[in-house]
């Protein structure tokens, strides 16, 4: 509602005009200067972002002619009125377009149209987070909410890359332990045979020695020593596989546990929304759903 004072036909007389609503601020007053005092609800609504809000905005503006909504102060709180004014108090001169009651249709329109263009409701969004600043709530504010919601994601991401990777890995070192106890036991086996080589080796040159009948029992004896030398050997070069498998499975262990962990370092750049640029989405009140 629009409110002023009316041109008193004395200093010391309050003002009548006619279809002006009068208002006072509250306080003791000496001298009660006439100014326009304008109050408006406006609404914003909007379906991409959801957005459902109402400010208000009560100005105060000085009028010789016509009201200069870019001069008017903006109240950042509503002041509280009276229809009293105080005792002995005096009452300034009213200009003529304050006291013309069919011109605050024309100021109301006037505001309402410098409302939309010049107090459109601005917010921000961040596209990786997918999030958008409440009515109100400044830059700065709503990057501190980021950097909350950055660590929920942030978090989220990092266990969602360890259970996709944990199972890869956890079967990996089931092989890698598999490997190694194949290594384990093909040494052990390797080494039992070189033994029995050595052994078988000895024997036949102590029979190779003795000589006389038991010729041909030493002949057999080099046969079957022979044919475990050739099975020590292949024992060796099962051990030799064995290992080679380990170092597979290690090698490829190492390159899945760095990926993890550059991928791991990748989410951490991803959300940065202390210098993560930010989107502005301006959205004008309709004057229609205005009211003053």
């Amino acid at each position: 509602a629009n409110r002023a004072f009316s041109k008193p036909t004395d200093a010391r007389t309050r003002p009548d005009l006619p279809g002006v609503t009068q208002v006072v601020l509250s306080g003791d007053a000496e001298l009660y200067q006439p100014m326009l005092l304008a109050r408006a609800e406006v609404p914003y609504r909007r379906a991409r972002p959801e957005v459902d809000h109402t400010s208000r905005f009560t100005l105060l503006a000085e009028v010789s002619d016509a009201p200069d909504w870019d001069s008017a102060d903006v109240l950042t709180d509503r002041p509280d009125t009276t229809t009293s004014t105080a005792d002995a108090a005096s009452f300034a001169p009213v200009p003529a377009p304050l006291a013309d009651a069919d011109a605050y249709s024309k100021w109301e329109r006037s505001l309402k149209k410098w409302l939309q263009n010049q107090r459109s409701l601005t917010l921000y969004q961040s596209k990786d987070l997918k999030a958008t600043s409440e009515p109100g709530e400044d830059e700065r504010a709503f990057r501190i909410r980021l950097a909350h919601l950055a660590r929920e994601a942030r978090d989220e991401q990092k266990a969602d890359l360890k259970k996709r990777y944990g199972s890869k890995l956890t079967a990996l070192e089931k092989r890698m332990a598999t490997a190694e106890t194949a290594v384990d036991r093909e040494a052990a086996q390797a080494s039992q045979r070189k033994m029995d080589t050595v052994v078988r080796v000895g024997t036949t040159l102590l029979g190779a020695f003795l000589g006389g009948g038991r010729r041909r029992s030493t002949l057999s004896q080099i046969g079957v020593t022979a044919r475990s030398a050739g099975r020590a050997s292949k024992e060796s070069s099962d051990v030799k596989r064995a290992e080679e498998r380990l170092a597979q499975l290690q090698a490829e262990y190492a390159d899945l546990d760095a990926q993890l962990t550059r991928e791991m370092e990748d989410v951490d750049l991803t959300f940065a929304p202390e210098t993560a640029p930010l989107d502005t989405v301006e959205i004008r009140a309709k004057q229609s759903e205005m009211h003053v």
